[in-house]
């Protein structure tokens, strides 16, 4: 069976791939505004594999990665590059949205959970150095923190009262 959906993922991506270089070569796009293309399209042929097999869910890393990172180069080029020293942070966080997606699509395993919060997170505070009116970032971790804190003390109390009884 996996076999099968390998080579329905490598038949459509081929298929779409050999018809943008065809259009290349035609003069019908204009190859440095549409490579990016070279990643979104298998991006969503790996979303297309994993619609058509949900027990297959590692496809959505790559899916997520490719995606992310040709839309983010979309709009690179439209901006001219202008942006990238400020929104490099994308390059993280595709994979963090990878592993949220296999996170939902595993029934919540907590295995993806993890290092998808330790992705994006790490992509929001850098993405922050960009975004000046942040100044004081840092409190809204030091707040996050006092809940985990709050949350996981609360969480003991509940379970040494459920024992008393």
């Amino acid at each position: 069976m996996a076999k099968k959906e390998n080579k329905f993922v490598e038949g459509v991506s081929l298929i779409l791939l050999g018809l943008v270089f065809l259009g290349v070569q035609q003069g019908l796009f204009d190859w440095d505004q549409i490579w990016p293309f070279a990643l979104i399209i298998p991006g969503a042929v790996f979303f297309l594999a994993y619609f058509k097999d949900r027990s297959n869910y590692g496809v959505l890393m790559p899916g997520s990665v490719l995606l992310t990172i040709g839309i983010y180069f979309i709009y690179s080029i439209e901006t001219n590059w202008k942006y990238m020293e400020d929104y490099w942070p994308v390059f993280i966080l595709g994979p963090g949205i990878g592993f949220f997606l296999m996170f939902f699509a595993t029934g919540m395993k907590k295995d993806f959970w993890i290092p998808g919060t330790i992705l994006i997170t790490l992509s929001i505070i850098f993405f922050m150095k960009a975004w000046q009116f942040m100044e004081y970032w840092p409190v809204i971790l030091i707040l996050v923190g006092i809940y985990s804190l709050y949350s996981g003390i609360k969480s003991k109390n509940k379970d040494n009262n459920a024992q008393e009884f």
